[in-house]
């Protein structure tokens, strides 16, 4: 990834690049202003509650595993659809 860490609108990653890696250090080098979507995949959605442990960099942090389309801001969903149909249809679990 070329010119890691900054922040302007100009990708600094080829388009439709797939990272296989510890995401931390791949979304400290994307240019933010250039993304659109980032998709993780281990196993969320697991309907659980977590905490960062205690003595962590993260302690305090939390989060619930639980995700639906209500999540999903309506007026993002709107935009998507007409920028990439197909990112929309996915996004919407094929429905």
């Amino acid at each position: 990834m070329e010119g890691s860490g900054a922040v302007t609108g100009k990708p600094n990653f080829l388009n439709r690049t797939l990272w296989i890696d510890n995401n931390l250090p791949i979304l400290r080098g994307i240019n933010s202003e250039c993304v659109d979507l980032i998709y993780l995949d281990p196993p969320f959605n697991t309907k659980r509650n977590y905490h960062a442990p205690l003595g962590s960099d993260a302690e305090g942090a939390k989060f619930e595993d639980i995700w639906s389309m209500d999540d999903v801001k309506e007026e993002w969903a709107e935009l998507q659809e007409a920028a990439d149909p197909a990112m929309h249809y996915t996004v919407r679990g094929g429905v």
